[in-house]
């Protein structure tokens, strides 16, 4: 392209530069003659000629213009070659302002346009590659080590470069933005799509690996993680060098220390600062986070009563760690304070001990886990005692109330509402001494306690003709012995992981208190038993699985055996409420699929789901394994979920519907029955709980398919006594139409219980 320029510009500047020899060429063209002969032939005038010779004018003063772009070519690969590239750089931009200056020229020629282009876009090529080239020559980056060239010499007449100045005009020239940017002149003027990709390629790597530092900072952390190290640090005039070697012999805490005061001074003497600040920013917070680890892992070999050499060394790196953040405004420090207070207390000392013992035991407990085989063992607990037909969780028999197990007022149907109906079944004998009675069920052949009866001797005897009255029965002894605490001593396996958990934690507890000494902080050790207890309840649930009972019963052992598992036995009862929760649900689906059946196919509704679901998971879901556990715990659980299955599954999505025709009066009757058939634990003692809960939901499927006088011949009766007034009335609302009768009923109800109250 040069020659071609250099053949174009020689005759061009002859020509133009000698007017005379101008005039006499022209006389003596031959062309121009014939030229203007035929014109005086065909009738042309002098005017047509003149407006010629304006557009060769024009078009003359045109090229004339492109005079310059030669030089400027020439400028740019004298500088380039001079390694002069801010001039370069300059130059290059002047050359491509002059082509869009001129872009209307170019354009006449398709030829001319690409030529031009692809040889301009070669120079931001060739110009971009040397600048690269000139990066890379500053680091040299090995296996073991990390030179820095504080100046270097370049090209044929080795021009001396320094790397502050340079690094500092490259990332001010092409990164002014702190990014690679495709608008950028050097990418976005380039016309040839290649060349343009080649540019923004090497441009990112200059970003990447020379001002951003990727490959540097990889490095070092590199050095900083591999073990058995020992980096040492140089600085001479030229060279700034950071060098690993591997020793024999297992790193000492005296000798990490000196590889972080390697690597910091490293970063410290780095010039110039936009390259200092990125090393810092990048490598400061890994230094100080691993620098808190040594400290912290390595405690007994820095703290001490007397200052050691060791601690004066970590005072002096945190001080240079310090040193670098402070040099950057909007960085955080609170790392490097944080390894000062602790350095200079003496108190976190002993913490950080016990934070080493508490991280072994952690350790420890992972390792109870790798046996896969969860060899099982009878236990003997100790004597359960619980109350029937309380809320208190027999769990542990520490006598602590079970929240998570107890059901929410919202729940409740009323069953302890004081709505006077107590008082018609109850007997008042001499004043003060009460009685409750019990009468029979209509549904069961069971005769259920309906409360405790004191037992006095001036009772006996009484004949006053309530009892026969009421034809009930009075059973002072059973009375009596519905009362007392039931005791079970039941043995139960149990996996042997719970008993080498306790003897591991009886172990830790040891070692912390012998550590702390005089200074037992009982509510931070109580913390870090709970953080343990907690994991160890984390690392169980994934390992006994499925099954889930076998975890309950080991929990239930442990706590037994050590009342000091408090966290643990919340968890514990948290699991088991998961579990009933869980199996609440999926009942709840099954329910509301057969009552939907019952509303849309009345007539001849289907029982599959009743009979090959529902009932078969109840079975084996949650009363066979639930029965598994402890009495106590057992009984709790089940009472829990049959509450929900009866009052709230069952009666309370029937209570929704509008109304109940006489066809799924019967279907309900029947589907209540079957349910509180298939419901029956009889391998637990029944509480008073569980006897009314059962009592309640059988006596709602016995009223479902009568008649409104044999309800209300019912109700005379008392049979409704653990109904409250408004249960009975929305149920009387569901099962008939609005009649006289219906609102003579109503009003019956309403005036009998309301008298009661009185």
């Amino acid at each position: 392209m040069e020659g071609v320029v250099q053949i174009i510009r020689d005759p061009v500047r002859n020509l133009l530069g000698d007017n005379d020899k101008l005039l006499r060429e022209l006389k003596n063209d031959k062309l121009l003659e014939e030229y203007l002969n035929s014109n005086r032939e065909n009738g042309h005038n002098s005017s047509d000629i003149l407006s010629r010779e304006q557009e060769l004018s024009k078009e003359l003063h045109e090229l004339s213009r492109l005079r310059s772009i030669p030089g400027l070519v020439l400028e740019i690969e004298t500088n380039l070659e001079l390694q002069e590239f801010e001039n370069c750089y300059q130059s290059l931009k002047t050359l491509r302002k002059k082509l869009y200056e001129n872009e209307f020229i170019l354009n006449k020629s398709f030829g001319l346009q690409q030529s031009v282009s692809r040889f301009v876009d070669g120079l931001h090529v060739k110009f971009v590659h040397q600048v690269h080239e000139v990066c890379k020559a500053f680091w040299k980056v090995q296996d073991d080590s990390i030179a820095l060239h504080k100046r270097i010499k370049w090209g044929k007449d080795d021009v001396e470069i320094e790397y502050s100045a340079f690094i500092e005009s490259v990332a001010t020239l092409f990164f002014p933005e702190g990014l690679v940017d495709s608008k950028h002149w050097i990418i976005d003027d380039m016309l040839l799509a290649d060349l343009q990709e080649n540019v923004r390629a090497t441009l990112k790597s200059i970003f990447n690996d020379h001002i951003h530092l990727d490959v540097i900072v990889e490095k070092m952390k590199s050095l900083i993680f591999v073990g058995k190290k020992e980096i040492a640090f140089s600085d001479d005039k030229d060279f700034l060098i950071l060098k690993g070697v591997y020793i024999g012999n297992e790193e000492t805490t005296a000798g990490t220390l000196s590889n972080f005061e390697s690597i910091l001074l490293f970063l410290d003497h780095t010039s110039p600062p936009g390259a200092k600040s990125v090393l810092v920013r990048r490598l400061c917070p890994v230094l100080a986070n691993d620098l808190l680890k040594v400290i912290k892992k390595n405690a007994s070999g820095v703290f001490g009563p007397q200052e050691s050499s060791v601690k004066k060394k970590a005072l002096r790196v945190n001080c240079l760690l310090e040193k670098l953040l402070n040099s950057q405004e909007d960085m955080s420090k609170a790392i490097a304070s944080e390894i000062e207070r602790l350095l200079t207390s003496e108190e976190l000392y002993v913490h950080l001990q016990l934070e080493k013992i508490f991280q072994e035991q952690l350790q420890e407990l992972r390792m109870l886990f790798e046996d896969e085989n969860k060899n099982l063992v009878r236990v003997e607990p100790k004597l359960v005692t619980y109350q029937t037909g309380s809320s208190r969780n027999s769990m542990a028999a520490d006598g602590m109330t079970n929240k998570n197990l107890k059901d929410d007022e919202t729940e409740d149907w009323g069953w302890e509402a004081d709505d006077g109906w107590d008082d018609q079944i109850d007997v008042s004998v001499e004043g003060d001494n009460v009685s409750r009675i019990s009468k029979k069920s209509r549904n069961t052949e069971k005769t259920d306690d309906l409360g405790a009866v004191e037992d006095n001797a001036d009772t006996e005897g009484v004949e006053d003709g309530w009892d026969d009255a009421w034809n009930v029965d009075f059973d002072v002894e059973d009375e009596r012995k519905s009362m007392k605490s039931v005791e079970t001593k039941s043995s139960f396996k149990v996996t042997s992981l719970s008993k080498k958990y306790m003897a591991s934690i009886r172990v830790f507890s040891q070692r912390w208190k012998e550590k702390c000494g005089g200074s037992f902080d009982e509510p931070y050790y109580r913390y870090k038993l709970n953080v343990l207890q907690t994991a160890y309840m984390g690392m169980c649930i994934p390992y006994f699985g499925d099954d889930w009972c076998q975890l309950s019963r080991d929990l239930s052992y442990i706590h037994s055996a050590d009342r000091s598992f408090s966290r643990l036995y919340e968890l514990a009862l948290n699991y088991l409420d998961f579990n009933i929760r869980t199996r609440e649900k999926i009942c709840d689906t099954y329910v509301s699929q057969q009552l939907e059946e019952f509303e849309q196919n009345e007539s001849n509704p289907s029982w599959d789901t009743t009979i090959t679901e529902l009932l078969p998971f109840i079975h084996n879901e949650v009363i066979g394994p639930f029965s598994q556990l402890n009495n106590g715990v057992a009984q709790e659980c089940i009472t829990k979920f049959l509450k929900f299955l009866y009052q709230n599954c069952i009666a309370g999505k029937i209570l929704t519907w509008n109304i109940i025709s006489e066809k799924n009066s019967e279907n309900l009757s029947e589907f209540i029955s079957l349910i509180f058939a298939k419901t029956e634990v009889t391998i637990l003692p029944h509480s008073k709980e569980m006897s009314e809960l059962r009592e309640k939901f059988s006596f709602i499927g016995t009223f479902l398919p009568l008649h409104l006088k044999d309800i209300m011949e019912l109700f005379y009766h008392g049979d409704f006594y653990l109904f409250t007034t408004d249960e009975i009335i929305q149920w009387i609302v569901l099962l008939f139409a609005e009649t006289p009768l219906r609102r003579n009923a109503i009003d019956d109800i309403r005036e009998i219980r309301n008298v009661e109250l009185e």
